[in-house]
């Protein structure tokens, strides 16, 4: 789910979702989908993923959270962020 995340591929992430995956799936490095999303400006699917269930507070290994990533991003638009 994460490639799928990384792609912005929704269609695939959807049905993973249907299938019953874990949207708090973890790499090795401590990515998450929604951290994946987030980091390349997905928000739209980082909404979806929240709606379904993902963890807004996991971070990677270097500590860092969906906010933080769209902050260091500066790429907050007119609510655009899935993260409340």
């Amino acid at each position: 789910m994460v490639l799928a995340a990384r792609e912005n591929d929704v269609e695939s992430v959807d049905y993973l979702v249907k299938a019953g995956a874990d949207v708090n799936q973890v790499t090795e490095y401590g990515w998450t989908p929604l951290l994946t999303a987030t980091n390349n400006r997905h928000y739209k699917l980082g909404t979806f993923l929240l709606e379904h269930g993902a963890d807004p507070n996991l971070a990677n290994k270097g500590r860092w959270t969906p906010l933080y990533l769209a902050t260091d991003n500066r790429n907050i638009e007119g609510g655009d962020y899935p993260v409340r």
